[in-house]
């Protein structure tokens, strides 16, 4: 009986299950270089989001593009369409500035891939926190696209 009770915990432990973070025990997450054919479809939908968010069309630098269990993530920068720097006075972020709750031109987003493409689920323009750490945990995907482990469920 011992050692059927052992066999079992030893199987269980070994078995790829979800992991807190979304993420099954074996699934691995990638970075994507800004020319892989995958990345197109997550900058198109998120380059449309900030665009939208900025009042005017947008490059977006890539810095962190990465992607696993369905989910990308992305940090980076939003450019002008010369490639210089977004004049954010302009843009709605001018009483974030005036108030110094404005901390540059830093993009993060996270985005989920649906049946119909990439949807935004969240993203942070200028933040003076961390937003990001917490979107795994509320939108679901691994803590691992953050670079992060992922956070240990409670008693």
């Amino acid at each position: 009986m011992r050692a059927l009770l052992l066999a079992i915990v030893l199987l269980t432990a070994c078995s790829p299950q979800a992991a807190p973070g979304g993420l099954a025990a074996g699934e691995n997450v990638q970075d994507l270089a800004p020319a892989d054919p995958r990345a197109s479809a997550i900058l198109s939908a998120l380059n449309r989001v900030v665009a939208e968010d900025l009042g005017q069309d947008v490059l977006l630098k890539t810095e962190v593009l990465r992607v696993g269990g369905g989910y990308a993530y992305f940090v980076g920068e939003p450019r002008t369409m010369i490639d210089q720097p977004i004049d954010f006075t302009t843009t709605r972020y001018k009483a974030e500035m005036d108030e110094g709750l404005f901390d540059g031109a830093r993009l993060s987003a996270y985005l989920r891939e649906e049946k119909d493409g990439w949807k935004v689920l969240a993203f942070a323009q200028g933040p003076t926190d961390l937003p990001d750490v917490g979107w795994p945990d509320e939108y679901g995907g691994p803590f691992a696209l953050l670079g992060l482990p992922p956070i240990p469920e409670g008693p």
